[in-house]
């Protein structure tokens, strides 16, 4: 029989570290989009003008939007969690279980295997509701309100299902890359600092190695997160309309290059990494306190 309640804690944590965190990421969203070149040869900006990073586009979407406008898209992100967090997290632990059964033991090799095979898993089954929180994020004023069902069929109305899995490559690249660093990172970096008798297994070890796992996680992730957001936000309707900017994740990696220089592949990385640390230290510090106390 398989053991559902790793899939039930990696869940209850993903959701509360969404919750938790929301805000920061649609600050970030917001800066990553910002720049695009649309066809009129014109730079996409917000509401209040151009963003000076992230402290400065936090307050100025409160000013011109509203505090609000902070968690729009936050029903699609918790749906997200809901399946990509359950499946990411009862995965990775089911394939560690069967591979260190196997191999008479865990190794850091295992682990980003299971890792990598969890992440693309679960992110490739979970994208419609990464498309849908994208596009509710990089909404700007109030006419362009909308729930999680109207931008859903909406979005299948215009282009399909296959809109549904727009940009599913290099989102489940992200997927392989942040994950495959940042479970394997944590339990390589809890285990020794336990065996080490650095840290007891406790609080301080939680955050110390949720800490590490999120700084490597951002490095590699930060460029595709890049790609995946501008390929998710454009509308595939008309290769002629001012929304059609890419396509293909090859066609975006080239015109954000091309248009903005290769820095831009990691702009937004610290509203990323804000994004990456307190959400993984929120959901490692909750998951490790589930796991204990049997929440679920």
């Amino acid at each position: 029989m398989i053991d559902l309640y790793p899939f039930f804690h990696g869940g209850a944590a993903s959701i509360i570290a969404e919750i938790c965190t929301f805000p920061i990421d649609t600050t970030k969203t917001r800066l990553q989009i910002q720049g695009e070149l649309l066809k009129n040869n014109t730079m996409k900006h917000f509401q209040g003008g151009r963003y000076n990073g992230m402290i400065h586009a936090f307050f100025v979407i409160i000013k011109q939007e509203g505090i609000s406008a902070l968690y729009r898209g936050l029903s699609a992100a918790v749906i997200r969690q809901a399946s990509y967090g359950t499946m990411k997290m009862g995965l990775y632990d089911k394939l560690k279980r069967i591979s260190s059964q196997n191999m008479r033991g865990e190794s850091i090799s295992n682990n980003i295997a299971c890792a990598v095979v969890a992440g693309v898993t679960s992110s490739t089954i979970a994208n419609p509701t990464d498309v849908i929180k994208i596009r509710l994020q990089s909404k700007s004023n109030y006419t362009q309100n909308s729930s999680f069902l109207k931008e859903f069929t909406q979005t299948i109305s215009k282009e399909g299902f296959k809109g549904l899995y727009k940009a599913v490559i290099p989102t489940a690249a992200r997927s392989a890359l942040l994950v495959g660093v940042l479970l394997p990172t944590y339990d390589f970096t809890k285990g020794k600092l336990i065996t080490e008798q650095i840290l007891l297994d406790n609080v301080y070890c939680h955050f110390a190695s949720s800490l590490v796992a999120a700084t490597f996680g951002t490095c590699v992730s930060c460029p595709v997160e890049v790609i995946r957001t501008r390929l998710m936000n454009q509308s595939n309707i008309d290769s002629n309309s001012v929304n059609y900017k890419y396509k293909s994740a090859l066609d975006c990696l080239k015109k954000t290059i091309r248009n903005e220089r290769i820095f831009a592949l990691w702009k937004g990385f610290i509203p990323t990494w804000y994004r990456i640390g307190p959400w993984n230290i929120i959901f490692f510090l909750t998951h490790e306190k589930i796991k204990k106390v049997n929440l679920i």
